[in-house]
């Protein structure tokens, strides 16, 4: 008996490719991409035919010089031309179609078959990201063989290149793993989040678009001549901000210089994984396979660590790290917030935690709700932790000598504000929750995130008095580093311990004031749900 490679392949792999890219289909496809790659060619070769004003043809070596000259322009315009085209294949229609993989699933009424499958949900995942992308890879491994040849014939640097081709890799396979956990989340047993689901696709397109025009900066940059530029750098003549463009494309990592470049792909190849692996786990929700909550404190502590290691330590430029200190606090208050969000108690999850019944579905709610306590409260102590890591940071100077640290004036303060902060969001959101809101625990969710705008912008309208004898030049010298040591700034002047003590009294009051509220409203709704259980 013969032997047959299908049948070691995932079989949703070859349900896909059955689906988007037949037979048929990809010949069809091949012929007319090698059509337009003809053509394309055709009318970008005769544009790039020299003008009378650039190559001399009365020289000896006119012609010659006229001829290599068309080559280069014809190498550097298609060059262009095609990875754009790459950009399209890869950062918008592979994600778009990903994103609609599951949807379609669930529309067309065959997710059920999917849900009964022997396969496990890894390979599940695993075929629908390959399948649903087939076309666009298809598409682009015939393209790409025709950009690194025009490449070679503009002449272009070789480094430019292969940093391009590895954004175009590792950024495509990314975004399209992202769309894949949209669809992925969009699929589960409520039809309220399936609807408006095709929009998917074209927002996952758009969004990498976006992220492929902001990010194609940092790969497109000339690193080798920058790094000429820092290693001997100019005399003291060249304007501030020339330096602070060079400075913008090199990136510090745990206080380790680094090119942009590097740290974007990094931050695209963990952003990519973790998306995966959230697929994988909405595949394993939807088919009623218990998940535990470890992967969700591991991705968790990984995400801190990379943010952490993005705003650590002093840089020679720093004239202000308070700043990302104040960023870092942000992005942590919004992920716990995006946590108590999800995992807020609604009346009916409150009604099977209050019900006496002992059967499976009872107690696995409740493990699913011991579980998002128990994730909420590793996300508090490492949002902490993080905290505590980067202002012991601040407080060493590049060149290694370490500021004084003033414990209590200085960090308790801070953490005690920012502990009571994350508190107080996981009462309020639990508040709101419990009210009949058909979004739940969001609306607790968007209603601190208007207050806290709101604090944050009225805080910046405060009266700045300058020191005397210091005028205001509009940037700081760069070689001025200003240690922490009471984190104010140059033109302010107030007292630390009275800030500090404000502050305390504030965020303590409003910790109460929520812990109080979620109390007393989830006594009133156990009592209600006592009297009348249908309630």
């Amino acid at each position: 008996m013969a032997w047959n490679p299908a049948s070691v392949l995932n079989p949703e792999l070859l349900r896909g490719l059955r689906t988007t890219l037949p037979r048929r289909r990809a010949l069809f496809v091949a012929g007319l991409t090698a059509a337009l790659l003809l053509a394309g060619a055709w009318v970008v070769w005769n544009n790039s035919a020299p003008r009378y004003y650039d190559v001399d043809l009365e020289s000896p070596n006119g012609a010659a010089l006229a001829y290599e000259w068309q080559v280069r322009s014809f190498g550097a315009t298609a060059y262009g031309v095609l990875t754009v085209a790459l950009f399209g294949l890869l950062f918008m229609l592979g994600p778009a179609m990903a994103g609609l993989s599951f949807v379609q699933e669930r529309l067309r009424g065959t997710a059920i078959f999917q849900q009964m499958t022997l396969l496990s949900p890894l390979r599940l995942a695993s075929g629908k990201f390959w399948g649903a992308g087939a076309l666009a890879y298809f598409v682009a491994l015939m393209l790409l063989p025709c950009a690194l040849a025009a490449a070679w014939l503009g002449g272009l640097s070789p480094h430019k290149v292969a940093r391009l081709c590895l954004f175009l890799l590792v950024g495509g396979f990314a975004w399209q793993a992202v769309g894949l956990y949209a669809s992925a989340a969009l699929s589960g047993p409520s039809e309220r989040a399936l609807r408006g689901g095709l929009l998917v696709g074209p927002l996952v397109a758009v969004a990498g678009a976006v992220a492929a025009v902001g990010l194609s900066q940092f790969f497109t940059a000339d690193y080798e001549a920058m790094a000429e530029w820092l290693a001997d750098p100019p005399a003291r003549g060249l304007a501030d901000y020339q330096y602070r463009n060079y400075q913008s494309f090199w990136w510090h990592f745990y206080g380790a210089r680094v090119p942009a470049y590097a740290v974007v792909v990094g931050l695209l190849g963990f952003a990519g994984a973790w998306a995966f692996a959230g697929a994988v786990r909405r595949v394993k929700v939807w088919q009623l396979i218990p998940v535990g909550p470890r992967a969700a404190w591991l991705f968790y502590l990984s995400s801190a660590a990379v943010v952490v290691g993005l705003l650590w330590g002093r840089h020679v430029d720093d004239t202000q790290p308070i700043a990302r200190l104040v960023v870092y606090m942000a992005l942590a208050w919004g992920a716990v917030a995006l946590l108590a969000g999800g995992s807020a108690l609604t009346r009916d999850r409150l009604r099977e935690w209050w019900s006496a019944d002992r059967d499976p579905m009872a107690l696995l709610q409740r493990s699913e709700i011991k579980a998002s306590a128990a994730t909420l409260l590793v996300a508090g102590g490492v949002s902490l932790a993080g905290l505590v890591a980067l202002w012991a940071s601040y407080h060493v100077e590049p060149g290694g000598a370490r500021g004084g640290l003033k414990l209590f004036p200085q960090l308790l303060p801070i953490a005690a504000c920012f502990a009571l902060t994350l508190v107080a969001t996981v009462a309020f959101v639990q508040f709101c929750a419990m009210f009949r809101f058909r979004i739940g625990g969001w609306a607790g969710v968007a209603l601190l995130a208007g207050v806290y705008a709101f604090a944050g912008v009225a805080s910046t309208y405060r009266t700045q008095e300058q020191p005397e004898g210091r005028r205001d030049t509009g940037y700081e010298p760069r070689e001025t580093v200003v240690l922490p040591a009471e984190y104010t700034t140059h033109f302010l002047k107030y007292r630390e311990t009275g800030a500090a003590r404000r502050g305390l009294a504030v965020e303590s009051a409003f910790a109460l004031l929520c812990l109080a509220l979620a109390a007393l409203k989830l006594k009133r709704t156990r009592l209600d749900l006592l009297r009348a259980p249908d309630a």
